[in-house]
C-alpha cells in the first residue's frame, strides 16, 4: 500500500507511529519547521513593553488561568503582559471573567486578530513568549518568537511541540509553579 507521510514532531508521536511499522511514515517536523523569517524577524531599536507575551485562542486547553495567577502573584507593579487571541475558541467570556478574577485587567494588554507583521512587533516589544497548553500540535506562535529574537516559556510536560528546540539560547520549559519566577 502507498505510504502516508505523518508530521510527528513530538518524539513519543514519532516512536509511536515508526513502531507500528505500517505504511504510516513519520517525519520528525511540523508548523513550528516552517516560520517565515521574512515577517518573524527581530525589528532594531524596540523597545520591550512587556514582560511576557501569550498568543493563544478562546479554548481553555491554553489554561489562561495559569498565566493570570502568575501575573497575579508577581510583586512589581509595573510587570506588563500581552495576550494575544486567534479567532479559534469559545470561552471568551470566561477567560474575561478570569481576568477579572485575578485582577489583572491594568496589568494585561489584549488583542483579537492581528495581522502576521502585528504580532511579529508585539513579539519583539516582550521579553518572554509563554506556551502552557498540556497538548496540541507542533505550536508555531512559540517558534514565531524565537524567529523575532523572543525566548520561549514552554510547559514542561507539554505533548505536541518539539522540545528538543527549546534550549538556553531560545528559552526554558517551565512548570505552573516555577512559572512566576520565570516571569519575574
Amino acid at each position: 500500500s502507498a505510504s502516508v507521510i505523518i508530521q510527528a514532531s513530538e518524539k513519543r508521536d514519532f516512536e509511536f507511529i515508526r513502531s507500528l511499522k505500517s505504511n504510516l511514515v513519520p517525519v520528525p517536523f511540523g508548523a513550528s519547521d516552517w516560520v517565515d523569517q521574512r515577517i518573524f524577524k527581530p525589528i532594531p531599536n524596540v523597545n520591550k513593553v512587556y514582560d511576557a507575551i501569550y498568543v493563544a485562542n478562546y479554548n481553555p486547553i491554553k489554561r489562561h488561568h495559569i498565566f493570570f495567577r502568575a501575573i497575579s502573584q508577581i510583586d512589581d507593579p509595573t510587570f506588563k503582559a500581552a495576550l494575544v487571541f486567534g479567532n479559534s475558541g469559545s470561552a471568551q467570556k470566561d477567560i474575561e471573567s478570569l481576568i477579572e478574577y485575578f485582577k489583572i485587567k491594568s496589568r494585561l494588554d489584549v488583542y483579537h486578530v492581528l495581522p502576521q507583521t502585528q504580532l511579529n512587533e508585539l513579539l519583539n516589544k516582550s521579553k518572554v513568549n509563554v506556551l502552557l497548553s498540556y497538548k496540541e500540535g507542533s505550536n508555531k506562535s512559540v517558534f514565531e518568537g524565537v524567529f523575532a529574537g523572543t525566548p520561549a516559556l514552554v510547559l514542561e510536560s507539554n505533548v505536541g511541540v518539539n522540545k528538543t528546540y527549546i534550549n538556553s539560547c531560545t528559552g526554558a520549559l517551565v512548570t505552573d509553579d516555577n512559572l512566576r519566577e520565570w516571569l519575574e
